[in-house]
């Protein structure tokens, strides 16, 4: 019943599969990014990272792009996007893991981590390489931690706030050496005329409705892309 408009807390490891997962309240978000890499947080001297391996300014920033389905996939490949109002999903790949996000019907952060180029939903079209970010990994951290709190689910919108917003927004607090892909934004920039906003905000409201549970069944959602969590 997922709409394609388009976290179990955050401890991923080098040595299991990444599972995209949901997050833990909001205050935990630095802890939980502190336990990706036991060595920051441990008391053990000798596994602390050293100070210039902290300080090192060579992480790779990878945009990865995804067409929303295997029909639009099409559609964009033979006519939308050469028109420039592709429909697409974005996630934002540093230090080796992809963010992105989605919307989800509680004020439980937004923001998701998986596999790189490896969505449950949408269908893998292309990654582009934006060079080198100037922070250093801690501060890389800081950042993807700041943005897990000032992107709540529930803030989601198709046109105005949604997962190409969040790309590109992380993309410029990241300070790469290249911008953002500015077609990437198609349909959602289209969709923003006065003409179409109007019923874009009209249809945006009718599919909260429909995904909302009832009253009584209320609960958060476990999966990417459940009944209370629509995928962008």
């Amino acid at each position: 019943q997922a709409v394609m408009i388009s976290p179990v807390p955050f401890t991923p490891t080098k040595e299991s599969t990444r599972q995209t997962k949901e997050t833990e309240p909001k205050d935990s978000h630095k802890a939980a990014l502190c336990e990706e890499s036991p060595g920051d947080c441990s008391t053990d001297v000798d596994s602390v990272p050293s100070v210039s391996s902290k300080r090192s300014r060579s992480h790779k920033v990878w945009v990865h792009i995804y067409d929303i389905d295997p029909v639009l996939a099409r559609l964009n490949s033979a006519l939308l996007r050469s028109m420039g109002v592709g429909a697409f999903h974005a996630g934002v790949e540093v230090l080796g893991d992809e963010w992105f996000f989605r919307w989800a019907n509680n004020s439980d952060s937004g923001v998701l981590w998986m596999e790189p180029r490896a969505h449950q939903v949408h269908v893998y079209n292309e990654s582009l390489c934006l060079g080198e970010s100037e922070l250093t990994e801690e501060e890389i951290r800081e950042v993807v931690a700041s943005f897990m709190d000032l992107w709540p689910g529930n803030s989601y919108h198709p046109i105005n706030r949604n997962c190409i917003d969040f790309a590109e927004e992380l993309v410029l607090a990241l300070r790469c050496q290249q911008s953002f892909p500015a077609w990437v934004r198609g349909l959602p920039d289209a969709a923003k005329s006065p003409a179409l906003l109007p019923l874009a905000d009209f249809a945006w409201d009718w599919v909260k409705w429909w995904a909302a549970p009832p009253q009584d069944e209320r609960r958060t959602s476990s999966c990417l892309c459940g009944q209370d969590s629509i995928c962008c």
